[in-house]
Formats: structure tokens, C-alpha cells, sequence
């Protein structure tokens, strides 16, 4: 009799543990739930106020501009591309991956009065939509896309997948490159280093890099190695919640 009452005072046991550990787990699960929906709200507030203050900039109709984060750039670092372009007065630009950023950039030089952006595009349709836009805002005469398909590239006896080099060709002096491509789906977590042996050696004395999606391990890889190759080159995070990071000559005023 003691043995099967020692055997249910054990069973009942377990199981008041296993509710505990239950309720503790979905207690836990609860407070990360709402710690998530709270960074959530607050990332997305802060968004809507940078997307106002950008279209403010723009002086652009609300809703003018295409859907941003997600795959697109992000108000926060299209308001610092903006920004960077404005202060500095930089008229000759060069962009990887075509999209919401070649508007604004396109709008920026449009209010300066002069200026010239090539944006390297390896998607025809995606090309075609930009185009359109820019046609749609009065901003084509600032902007040429050109139509780079993703190609083979070997530097330093290592094969990447980046823009076909045969297929543009770019000005001299760079006072700006924008990367926010290739697609990093296409061409792998640190499929944009290529963008410095390629580009960086092009960058005029006030010249600067502007990275998106810096939070991202691959990235981060990149930067790090194109600043141990290009030591000329100082870097600046900024904050923008995909990440950013401004390159400049180190040796700039």
C-alpha cells in the first residue's frame, strides 16, 4: 500500500513539474512575443517619421517613391544617401542595384541643378520598373542605367559572380558608390567585395562608399577585408536598422 501511494505522490510530482516547466516556457515565450512586437512598433514609428522627413527633402507628393525596406533601402538610409549627397555637393555617382536609392539620389542632384548617376542593373525588369519611375518623377536626365547580367569575375586567383565588366563602363573620378547589390541570393553573403578592386581606385579626393545592410555577417566580412586592402579608406558607422557605413579617404578635409 505505502509503495503505490510512494508511486502516485511520485507521478503527481512529475507532473506538477512538467506544468511548471510548461507554464514557466510559455511565460518566457510571452515576454520575448512582446518584446518583439514592442521593437517592432517602435523600428516601424521610427520609419514612417524618416519617410516623412525624406519626402519633406524630396519635396516630392506622398506616396510618389516605391515601397521601401523589405528588399528595398530603408527611409533611414535613404535619408543619410540623401544627406551625403546634399552636404558634400557631389554630382558624379555610382550605384550597384537600381531601385528606390537611384530615385532619391536622382531627386537630390535634380534640386543641386547638376550632377550624373550610372546605376549598374543586372535585371532587365528591374531596370525597365526603375526607368519608369524615373520618367514618372522628371528625374530621367539625371540618371543612365546600365544593364550589367551577373558574371563570372576572378581577382586575386578567386572567382566571384558580379556585374559583367564588359558590359559598362564608368567615369574616372567617383564621388559617390552606393552598394546596395548585387543581390547577395544571386552572388552569396560576401558576393560584394568585387565593388572595391573594381571601383575604389575611381574614387575622387571627396569620395565616399555607402554600404547597406551592414548588419549582416557577410557584409560586415567585406568591409573588413576592403579595408585591409584599401588602407587609404576610414570607415563611419551609421545608424539605420539594416545597418550602414559610410567609407571615406582617410586623408580627406
Amino acid at each position: 500500500m505505502l509503495e503505490i501511494i510512494l508511486i502516485l505522490q511520485l507521478i503527481v510530482l512529475a507532473v506538477a513539474v512538467y506544468a511548471a516547466r510548461k507554464a514557466f516556457w510559455a511565460a518566457r515565450i510571452a515576454l520575448d512575443n512582446r518584446e518583439a512586437v514592442k521593437w517592432v512598433s517602435s523600428s516601424t514609428t521610427r520609419q514612417l517619421e524618416e519617410l516623412d522627413g525624406l519626402y519633406r527633402r524630396l519635396e516630392l507628393e506622398r506616396g510618389s517613391l516605391p515601397p521601401t525596406r523589405g528588399w528595398a533601402a530603408s527611409p533611414d538610409f535613404l535619408n543619410i544617401l540623401y544627406d551625403r549627397i546634399r552636404r558634400h555637393g557631389l554630382t558624379t555617382i555610382v550605384e550597384c542595384g537600381s531601385g528606390v536609392t537611384t530615385l532619391v539620389a536622382a531627386r537630390a542632384l535634380q534640386q543641386a541643378g547638376n550632377g550624373r548617376i550610372l546605376s549598374l542593373e543586372h535585371d532587365a525588369h528591374y531596370a525597365s520598373i526603375t526607368e519608369d519611375a524615373l520618367r514618372r518623377l522628371g528625374l530621367q536626365d539625371f540618371v543612365e542605367i546600365q544593364l550589367a547580367p551577373l558574371a563570372p569575375l576572378k581577382l586575386n586567383k578567386t572567382e566571384h559572380l558580379w556585374y559583367d565588366r564588359d558590359a559598362f563602363s564608368v567615369p574616372q573620378e567617383i564621388d559617390l558608390i552606393i552598394v546596395d547589390g548585387p543581390p547577395t541570393e544571386l552572388v552569396g553573403e560576401a558576393g560584394r567585395y568585387p565593388v572595391g578592386p573594381v571601383l575604389f581606385n575611381r574614387l575622387s579626393r571627396r569620395g565616399g562608399v555607402l554600404l547597406d545592410d551592414t548588419n549582416r555577417p557577410g557584409e560586415r566580412e567585406v568591409i573588413t577585408r576592403l579595408l585591409s586592402e584599401f588602407p587609404g579608406l576610414k570607415r563611419s558607422d551609421r545608424h539605420a536598422e539594416k545597418g550602414c557605413v559610410l567609407l571615406t579617404q582617410a586623408d580627406a578635409e
